[in-house]
């Protein structure tokens, strides 16, 4: 309370609702206003109530403390405290007739004054800088989640370089059986880089990674069960590991409630948080897949240049942020973000081309492909690995996927972010308002 005092004393608006404070903290308020049965009994300044009880005929005990007092009396007789303040109020519109007891008169809130009061917000440079800096501060003060990320990017990619350690150059493979075996091993290690770059960004939901990613490695890498133990035992079981991991399907459910008031104070515009959010988020997601993509690149010996890997990874990494984000903002509570996030994110892994071939899925569905960033992200990191080799490229056609096709998935996941964070500040928009 002494902090808040001190807030109080620099000029900052300080509201506490206290029950039965003690006579130390009772004097540190500056204002009070006692409420019963949803009624005011008081509203002024501290200092001045003990002449109001005077006035309406409770004398407070010298050495008593007046907090407990007026309490104690209240309880005694609600009734009566409610009547008195309401014969004051009635009597006394503008200036009580307690000495120095002043009460403001209620004035009636015209939409003029409401636009007067939107027009006097701080410059959008200055609300870009408070919010950045706000964002930067909270980054700092806790680095938890960071570490936990980081160390969930590295276990995974030496996990995958382990599973995939060191594959045969399909360059100096003759056998043709040999080579199909190899590019499909190749093409399993690409889909899972793939769907862990897309679900460090999105998810944060135990049970969802399970279905996803378990399932692949049960089905795919059955004899390579202590990995897969082990995996399970770090990604499923350890509590540290998620803990207090924050995803962006759940970064606004759990700051919606400070994000609501803060707007509805007209403290900025809604588009002004959304941006800064966008410059602290989308470079941790970039940052976090340059581990990655070296560890896989050099431990599972793929052909793709280690840039070429990074770009595939990371646009795969801002779209899933960028869902993330939108399926947060439709969300009114993390839990529902949670339940949401399962039945958005696993269908859109069966369009990645890798469960099933694309061009074999009936065409009142095949258009769900050209919003999945996993289709995306497989078809691109596959063209840069199997480009050039004739096993390669008969793999990339059974699948109907095409070389000349890497700069159109490219351009497409630019315009599958923004369009995905245009919707989500839509949506942000239509609740709460430009």
């Amino acid at each position: 309370m002494k902090l808040l005092k001190n807030l109080a004393d620099q000029g900052k608006t300080v509201v506490a609702s206290l029950h039965q404070p003690s006579s130390e903290i009772f004097s540190l308020l500056d204002r009070l206003i006692i409420l019963a049965r949803g009624e005011v009994v008081y509203d002024g300044k501290t200092i001045e109530l003990t002449n109001y009880l005077d006035s309406i005929g409770y004398r407070c005990p010298v050495y008593s403390n007046v907090g407990d007092y007026v309490l104690q009396q209240i309880h005694d007789d609600v009734d009566t405290f409610i009547n008195k303040w309401k014969q004051y109020s009635d009597r006394s519109k503008t200036k009580s007739s307690v000495p120095g007891l002043e009460r403001q008169q209620s004035l009636p809130v015209t939409q003029s004054m409401v636009m007067s009061e939107k027009r006097a917000m701080a410059s959008i440079v200055t609300q870009l800088y408070v919010i950045s800096l706000r964002s930067l501060k909270i980054f700092i003060r806790d680095p938890l989640p960071t570490y936990v990320r980081f160390g969930q990017v590295l276990f995974t990619g030496v996990l995958e370089g382990l599973l995939w350690l060191q594959l045969q150059d399909l360059d100096s493979i003759t056998n043709y059986n040999t080579a199909t075996v190899n590019a499909q091993n190749r093409f399993g290690g690409i889909f899972y880089a793939v769907a862990f770059a897309c679900m460090n960004a999105i998810m944060t939901v135990l049970h969802v990674v399970c279905v996803c990613v378990c399932f692949f490695l049960k089905c795919m890498f059955a004899p390579c069960m202590f990995l897969h133990a082990c995996f399970l035992k770090c990604m499923f079981v350890d509590p540290f590991f998620f803990k207090k991991k924050k995803k962006a399907n759940l970064t606004f459910p759990s700051q919606r409630l400070i994000f609501q008031k803060e707007r509805a104070s007209n403290w900025y515009y809604t588009w002004v948080w959304v941006l800064c959010k966008v410059f602290i988020d989308t470079p941790m997601s970039c940052l976090a897949m340059v581990p990655f993509a070296i560890l896989i690149k050099y431990m599972v010996n793929f052909r793709a240049d280690v840039v070429n890997i990074y770009i595939s990874l990371t646009l795969c990494a801002i779209v899933a942020d960028a869902l993330g984000f939108f399926l947060g903002t439709i969300a009114n509570r993390p839990e529902l973000a949670i339940q949401i996030s399962p039945v958005t994110i696993i269908p859109l892994m069966l369009f990645s081309n890798f469960f099933v071939a694309t061009n074999t899925i009936p065409a009142y569905l095949r258009w769900i492909k050209w919003i999945d960033p996993f289709f995306y992200g497989t078809e691109i990191f596959s063209i840069d690995e199997f480009q050039g080799i004739s096993t390669g490229e008969q793999l990339l056609s059974n699948y109907g996927i095409k070389s000349s096709d890497k700069s159109r998935d490219i351009y497409l996941m630019l315009a599958l972010f923004f369009g995905l964070r245009l919707v989500g500040i839509v949506s942000l928009l239509w609740r709460n308002g430009w």
